[in-house]
């Protein structure tokens, strides 16, 4: 077996490991939370016996770690247990909402990569000039607010006051989502050949997008740049000026994979914490996603629902850390992937 999947096969254990201690943790914690979860979720009339036999086929009227081992033990099964808020499997809402959040949060992620790097590189290769005080000036208004607020503003300018986009949900009232075939709507609507219905979706993707995006953007774009700026002093970039190398080649063939290494780090990072960050937009923007599904889980101490969106959040993480070592040892093969690290 070749030793970088040994390496890898080695740290998602550790990683799943790791995860493990996060459902340990999550399911502690969404035990001991203030509330009753039953009481909230028959309403203040249920009768007494009604409330009592639902602790009891829930197993809430046992200690904590019995109550973990027949959660865990519908885990191993791939039963995620039963939301008392929509009042269906956890792992049906799982595959409903969590599509809706996925395509946000990789339409989002295509976003920062392009313009992340891109304004990173331009910034750090004509490092104090015009260009580079504008694109810095843009970076610290990127970072100065949540996104919660560019969402605000967008819906204001361009949803109240301008009205040429949409404010609310997926798709406008007077279309029909198309035939769900990858649960993506805009591929969906692609593939059943829908093409204003995809049009129409992807307005009601551009102010949730530009929000998340914008603040990962400028970090991103911040990284690049001092990144550039410190190659760009290396021996290697000066000897290849000296023979004459046009700029263009040294940009893209020299300089440009070792200077955005730290950046995709940082991307890997960020990408992931778009899920839980999303959750103010999604409520705003009436996304029927599964950050606003884990808040409201969180709301009405809705258990199930709380444990299964954190996992699947750590899950990404785990992946995502894989995939961005990946990237990072191709990049530069100097970094090689080393077994404990």
């Amino acid at each position: 077996m070749n030793r970088t999947i040994k390496v890898i096969l080695k740290r998602f254990v550790y990683l799943l490991i790791v995860l493990l201690g996060l459902s340990m943790l999550i399911f502690t914690l969404a035990r001991i939370m203030p509330g009753d979860p039953v009481r909230m979720a028959l309403g203040a009339r249920a009768p007494e016996w009604v409330v009592q036999r639902a602790i009891e086929e829930n197993h809430l009227d046992k200690p904590i770690y019995v109550q973990y081992y027949y959660w865990f033990k519908g885990i191993l099964k791939g039963d995620l247990g039963f939301s008392w808020v929509t009042r269906r499997p956890v792992m049906e809402d799982i595959k409903i909402f969590f599509p809706a959040t996925l395509e946000l949060v990789l339409y989002t992620d295509i976003l920062i990569l392009f313009f992340g790097l891109l304004f990173g590189a331009i910034a750090g290769f004509y490092s104090n000039t015009w260009k580079d005080t504008l694109l810095r000036m843009l970076a610290y208004l990127g970072i100065s607010a949540p996104p919660f607020i560019f969402a605000i503003v967008l819906m204001v300018v361009f949803g109240s006051f301008f009205k040429i986009l949409p404010t609310m949900g997926r798709v406008s009232e007077g279309f029909v989502s198309p035939p769900v075939i990858t649960h993506f709507v805009t591929i969906d609507s692609l593939i059943a050949g829908e093409f204003s219905a995809f049009f129409d979706a992807i307005k009601h993707f551009i102010i949730p997008v530009v929000s998340l995006s914008l603040k990962p953007i400028a970090e991103m774009a911040r990284i690049t740049r001092a990144g550039i700026i410190e190659n760009l002093e290396k021996d290697y970039i000066t000897a290849a000026k000296s023979y004459g190398i046009s700029q263009k080649v040294i940009m893209s063939k020299y300089l440009l994979k070792p200077s955005i290494i730290p950046a995709i780090s940082l991307f890997g990072l960020v990408s992931v914490q778009l899920f839980p960050h999303a959750f103010i937009i999604e409520g705003l923007l009436n996304w029927p996603g599964l950050s606003r599904y884990g808040m409201e889980g969180i709301l009405n101490k809705d258990l199930n629902s709380i444990i299964a969106v954190v996992l699947v959040v750590g899950l990404l993480f785990i992946i995502s850390s894989i995939v961005v070592d990946l990237i990072t040892s191709w990049l530069d093969p100097r970094i090689n992937i080393r077994e404990g690290v």
